[in-house]
């Protein structure tokens, strides 16, 4: 049985010329480009706008956070996207936290968060007119949630607040999002056309808070909430290392939604293959530990589309397709091709790698192995012969594939390794 978990690898910023981040931003501020430092607790203040800009990096120190209690507005651009990342993997930065009513927004377009603890929290009485998080991606992140949106007061609503969480990638982490209360009578919530995959997750509890990449607190009186907008993501390809009394069960999983509503629809999202089976079973473990409501999906996409972020949604060995490649996949002496069907087409950037990651006694060691790739099915399909002694020698190992981008993508030569969206999680098979 096979566990995708990297361990023992620390990411060390290289030494940059950099600037420090500005402790106290008392009126509107530009971050045009440049490298910034980001140490202990920064703050934007009431009535002050705090924007990015394409260019941009910010480097945050080990539990450094910016407090924002204006506006904030991160604008990458498809080509440029802003980057948001630690000094250290291994000592991460906390990140973007939104308190207090504001009338001026939070955007967030095409921004690039990694190993972070987390990158965006909006907390109690975050109270804005509009939240939009779009085209963004967010991976290498494994401290619980990445993005946590808690409650507003509703005394102080005094108009509709509209959250939009469109067109991202959230992949390859150990952590999940979760909204504390999806719906009252003027929020509305919008999570669409989003890509959940290739996040994994360890705990003691299927579809829990912390072991699931969407949890959603619904609570819905009289029929009279409208449901959160969930349609047209991906979420396929996440898992639970499942841990008993001396066994780790592997198990798909998907998203979360507790709460006194009576039902809520997910139809009209892509979860994999056999998702029916295993959406079923999600919610049965949900109903028996607490309350939540029915989850209807009687229509699920197929496939999902090709106007999502690129990934890879199936996957072929030796020519044989599998359910959930994560944890029931073994590859070994007789693994000979690995074929990976994509949503869009692809092209390899200059980073684009196969490797062997395997266990070595005690120590987990990464190879990378000689192969052939070709694309075949309008570059949808990638075709990967092995021709490696390793994997013959250490079996049960995994492959890792990155380094993928869309034809139509920002050119890869502006586009540091990991791949930006339009783009292709790594691949752990």
């Amino acid at each position: 049985m096979l566990c995708s978990v990297l361990v023992g690898i620390t990411i060390i910023a290289p030494a940059q010329n950099t600037k420090n981040f500005p402790t106290v931003i008392s009126g509107n501020t530009t971050l045009d480009s440049g490298v910034y430092s980001v140490k202990g607790n920064n703050i934007v203040r009431e009535g002050a706008n705090l924007i990015i800009n394409s260019g941009t990096k910010l480097e945050f120190a080990e539990n450094a956070y910016v407090q924002v209690k204006g506006g904030l507005v991160i604008a990458g651009s498809k080509n440029d996207f802003v980057t948001i990342t630690s000094v250290e993997s291994s000592a991460p930065g906390m990140g973007f936290e939104i308190l207090h009513e504001s009338d001026l927004p939070i955007r967030v377009d095409y921004a690039d968060f990694s190993y972070l603890k987390k990158p965006i929290k909006l907390s109690k009485y975050w109270l804005r007119p509009v939240v939009d998080i779009t085209n963004s991606q967010f991976h290498d992140l494994n401290d619980d949630v990445f993005m946590e949106i808690l409650e507003i007061d509703k005394i102080l609503l005094k108009q509709d607040v509209d959250v939009t969480i469109t067109g991202n990638t959230f992949g390859n982490n150990a952590s999940g999002m979760m909204i504390s209360d999806a719906a009252w009578k003027q929020l509305h919530i919008n999570i669409s056309n989003n890509v959940f995959s290739r996040n994994q997750f360890i705990g003691r509890d299927y579809n829990g808070i912390f072991t699931t990449p969407l949890f959603l607190n619904y609570n819905e009186q009289d029929e009279q909430l409208k449901q959160p907008d969930l349609k047209g993501n991906s979420i396929s390809y996440n898992y639970i290392g499942f841990i008993g009394i001396d066994t780790v069960e592997y198990s798909p999983v998907y998203l979360t939604v507790v709460g006194s509503a009576d039902k809520m629809n997910i139809s009209d999202n892509y979860y994999g293959i056999a998702a029916s089976e295993y959406l079923t079973k999600a919610e049965e473990n949900i109903h028996a530990s607490q309350r939540a409501p029915y989850l209807e999906f009687s229509s699920l996409q197929e496939t999902p589309s090709s106007d999502l972020n690129g990934h890879v949604y199936e996957i072929m060995v030796n020519g044989v397709g599998v359910d959930h490649p994560n944890y029931d996949l073994k590859i070994d002496r007789f693994t000979d091709v690995i074929q990976l069907v994509s949503n869009k087409p692809v092209l390899p950037t200059p980073n684009y790698t196969v490797s062997y990651v395997y266990l070595d006694e005690d120590t987990l060691r990464r190879y990378a192995v000689n192969q052939v790739t070709t694309f075949e099915q309008n570059n949808r399909l990638t075709k990967i012969t092995l021709d490696e002694k390793i994997i013959k020698k250490h079996e049960y190992g995994f492959i890792e594939v990155g380094g993928l981008v869309d034809q139509n993508g920002p050119s890869p030569t502006s586009c540091p390794y990991p791949v930006h969206p339009p783009y292709y999680t790594s691949s752990q098979i």
